[in-house]
């Protein structure tokens, strides 16, 4: 099992209970999976980062995306041609 389908087992078992990146590595750590010691915490978090299934919360933790659907709403929706020319 990858780290990112680990990660979402993990969360379902917890839902709508975000995980930092450290805790969800000591779970993995207890589960006694294998993790490089060097750069566990960037390979997750940048896994993660990467998989459209997660979502950044508060800053420092992780939650699924169907968690918080008008995240992803907001996120998906195209800038309207009005808010470009105010920029502009």
């Amino acid at each position: 099992m990858s780290q990112v389908e680990a990660t979402e087992k993990l969360l379902k078992l917890n839902p709508g209970h975000p995980l930092k990146t450290g805790e969800i590595l000591d779970a993995f750590r207890r589960s006694g999976m294998q993790l490089n010691p060097k750069n566990a915490s960037t390979i997750l978090y940048t896994s993660l980062k990467r998989n459209g299934n997660f979502e950044r919360v508060a800053g420092q933790a992780w939650g699924l995306s169907e968690w918080y659907p008008d995240k992803r709403k907001r996120r998906d929706q195209p800038e309207s041609s009005e808010n470009r020319e105010s920029e502009a």
